[in-house]
């Protein structure tokens, strides 16, 4: 039984990271208000904070860095006209600024936390309207922590949901995930697969071994489900893991066979998959992609069986991966999903919320794009073929049905 979800915490970073605190875990300091963090003289985050973010969509509220550059540029803000034609990274620094400059000038903490809290509006928006809530009710319960900023790298941690002792390890420079990332998956203790680019890879593995450590001593305290895999978030500094947040993702199903065969004709051998299915396998309805409209919404469903995401509505994505029995991801996309996921919630969402993640070399044996993009456009739903998945969670064929 997990503790959190009978009893909802409104604050789920804070919340859990003083509970970490309180059974002996490293966790970095955090502070009561804006103000105390501001007289700490420290370098503080602006961490966001919603009841949903528990076991629910990840992602959808920005976190802020405070630091005497940004405070700076804040006390001397000047309003700038509307321009439309300005990136969305920038209008979001210019309404932080304006935020920080009101905070500074006597605002309130909350007036400030709704300013950052609307940077990303859209999703807000989209959030809202998928899942039928209002948003003046979804606004009501966002809140922020503040939380010393650490050096060191940022990592997030992943047991397998099928291979018992495998953990997928995503190590990254914070807020720079282009400056240096690794993804690497640990079987037994033995390191199988590490990937990326501008981090010490001796160093990074020789702290795997403390970051699994790390991962189990979290995931077993009392008030979690030691069968649960989450999303472990931490920051690693001097050789220790200090706790940034739990995320639900799935509980753990030991596949109970071991596909041992060679692929059929027609079956594509997976690079690599993350979940397991029946020993028989599963033939899941797959959609390629959806049906345009101005605002790029479509229908939520219950459940679906498979998608390739081929879209960029990050939401709808984020929503429904828990829903999906399989998330196809071609190899070509897979280096940007894992790269990513150090720092992009919605991301992790296409590996590791769905029944089975398969990652395959699917760009050679795809029905042709433009005829899929037809047909969807012109039945105006989705364009889905029959695919068939096998998988005991360390291999998997998949085959297009016919």
């Amino acid at each position: 039984m997990d503790f959190f979800l009978t009893n909802r915490p409104l604050q789920p970073k804070l919340e859990i990271g003083n509970y970490v605190v309180s059974m002996g875990g490293s966790v970095p300091e955090r502070y009561t208000s804006f103000d105390a963090a501001l007289h700490s003289g420290a370098a503080f985050i602006m961490r966001s904070e919603h009841p949903q973010d528990y076991d629910g969509a990840s992602g959808l509220l920005n976190s802020f860095t405070i630091e005497e550059e940004l405070l700076r540029k804040a006390r001397d803000y000047v309003p700038r006209e509307e321009d439309t034609t300005r990136p969305s990274y920038e209008k979001n620094l210019d309404d932080l600024l304006a935020g920080l400059n009101r905070k500074l000038l006597g605002g309130t903490d909350r007036e400030l936390e709704l300013v950052v809290g609307l940077t990303t509006r859209d999703f807000i928006q989209d959030y809202c309207h998928y899942l039928g809530f209002q948003e003046t009710a979804f606004l009501s319960q966002l809140s922020y922590s503040y939380w010393r900023l650490m050096g060191g790298l940022n990592r997030s941690i992943v047991a397998d949901s099928a291979i018992r002792g495998r953990y997928h390890v995503f190590t990254a420079t914070p807020d720079e995930p282009d400056s240096g990332h690794n993804y690497t998956i640990v079987d037994g203790r033995k390191i199988v697969l590490s990937d990326g680019y501008g981090l010490p890879t001796e160093a990074i593995h020789q702290g795997i071994s403390t970051a699994i450590d790390f991962y189990e001593f979290i995931r077993r305290l009392p008030r979690f489900d030691p069968n649960h895999c989450p999303i472990i978030e931490c920051q690693w500094v001097d050789g220790i893991h200090h706790f940034l947040q739990y995320h639900r993702c799935r509980d753990f199903q030991p596949p109970g066979f071991e596909l041992s065969r060679q692929p059929e004709e027609g079956e594509i051998e997976a690079l690599l998959v993350r979940g397991a299915t029946p020993p028989e396998g599963i033939v899941v309805n797959t959609a390629f992609y959806y049906p345009f409209n101005k605002k790029g919404r479509w229908a939520l469903e219950e459940q679906e069986d498979a998608s390739f995401d081929f879209h960029y509505q990050v939401v709808f994505s984020e929503i429904m991966a828990r829903r999906r029995k399989v998330n196809f991801v071609d190899r070509k996309r897979l280096l940007g999903i894992a790269s990513a996921n150090v720092t992009n919630h919605l991301t992790r969402s296409k590996l590791f919320k769905p029944q089975v993640t398969v990652v395959a070399p699917f760009d050679k044996h795809l029905p042709a794009s433009a005829n899929s993009y037809r047909k969807t456009k012109e039945e105006k739903k989705p364009f889905r073929i029959p695919i068939r998945v096998v998988s005991d969670g360390r291999r998997a064929l998949v085959k297009l049905e016919s």
